[in-house]
């Protein structure tokens, strides 16, 4: 921010790159992040959100833009609604990061916690992860899933250690999911094994409620990156939390 009238070469240089730059790049991220999907229920990025990728890596790279630097960066979190409150970052203690060998390395070094109830009508499993610190820097080969990543430069943006995490994330939420509906096929069976008419009709009214319901996941992620994170590693924390809203 700065104050109104301020002419200086500095503020027009950043009055330039908010409106040339950051803004626009802003506005596809925001996009991208419309249309809500269920990540547990299986559901992938689409076309449409393919599309929105490409031109988002399409714009970084004929600037030459890797990332929005780490004021930019924090700002577009937080307009983006992915910036932990004031407060949390202690739960990632700054100087675990700061002695792990793999910090600064091109966003290598990445931590997260999970702290999340899937939820399925009465049915509930528990995800809890208290903090896991990832270096991605030797990793051979970049796994595959459907948080897709961008092609910047020479960055191994698909390697980093963000996009790892989440991955790592969207598929415990999932396993959980799985279980929470294998649960609900077996009591179901039970149920209709034991043939009383009354239990019976009690389940058929209670699954006609529930039919159509995919497990939700209630809680809260937090991940903390070792260095300012890329412009891929922000689309898949866009991509995150649209799968799981």
């Amino acid at each position: 921010a700065f104050a109104a009238g301020d002419h200086s070469p500095r503020h027009e240089l950043q009055a330039a790159f908010r409106d040339a730059v950051f803004e626009p790049a802003l506005r596809l991220l925001e996009s991208l992040g419309r249309m809500p999907l269920s990540g547990l229920s299986g559901l992938r990025i689409g076309s449409s959100e393919r599309r929105t990728l490409k031109k988002l890596e399409t714009f970084a790279n004929s600037l030459g833009l890797l990332h929005l630097g780490a004021v930019h960066t924090s700002v577009a979190l937080q307009r983006l609604g992915l910036m932990a409150p004031e407060g949390d970052a202690g739960l990632a203690p700054a100087e675990v990061l700061a002695k792990h060998s793999g910090l600064g390395r091109n966003g290598d070094v990445a931590w997260l916690a999970l702290d999340v109830s899937v939820r399925l009508g009465d049915f509930e499993e528990a995800v809890h992860e208290p903090g896991y610190l990832l270096d991605t820097s030797g990793l051979d080969a970049p796994p595959r899933g459907e948080l897709m990543p961008l092609t910047l430069g020479r960055l191994r943006c698909p390697s980093h250690a963000e996009r790892v995490l989440l991955l790592r994330a969207a598929e415990r939420l999932r396993t959980a999911g799985r279980q929470l509906l294998r649960r609900r096929a077996a009591a179901a069976a039970i149920d209709a094994d034991a043939g009383a008419d009354e239990d019976q009709s009690s389940w058929a009214a209670d699954e006609s409620d529930r039919r159509g319901m995919a497990p939700q996941a209630v809680g809260t992620v937090r991940l903390v990156a070792g260095d300012t994170p890329c412009l891929s590693c922000l689309a898949a924390c866009v991509q995150f939390a649209k799968m799981f809203p």
